[in-house]
């Protein structure tokens, strides 16, 4: 994230080794990206499944969990597709990222 939090710096120092280890292909983009790619009304948290099939995660004010919507080979679900194609061709890999990335230390 920008600005960078040490609890972000902790997340890549400890976390993303091990998720690559296990195969998990962790992307990054930048938040003036992210923005520039994707317009608010269009923001949010979803899990998209072979192109054909999204879930839509929806949350309290608060960020708790609070419903799921399944959308199937719709408009919504093909704009999902389009974001993460954009996204993914924007983004950086984990080596990529860790060039650049500097970590905030905590004494």
């Amino acid at each position: 994230p920008e600005p960078n939090t040490a609890y972000f710096s902790m997340s890549v120092e400890w976390g993303y080794h091990f998720f690559k280890d296990a195969g998990q292909n962790s992307r990054f983009i930048s938040k003036k990206y992210f923005e520039a790619l994707v317009p608010e009304c269009d923001r949010g948290d979803f899990w998209l499944f072979d192109d054909a099939a999204a879930v839509r995660m929806i949350y309290s004010a608060n960020g708790e969990p609070i419903n799921r919507l399944l959308h199937r080979e719709d408009r919504l679900t093909e704009r999902f597709a389009e974001i993460r194609r954009e996204l993914l061709a924007e983004s950086q890999s984990l080596s990529d990222f860790l060039k650049t990335f500097v970590p905030i230390r905590r004494d």
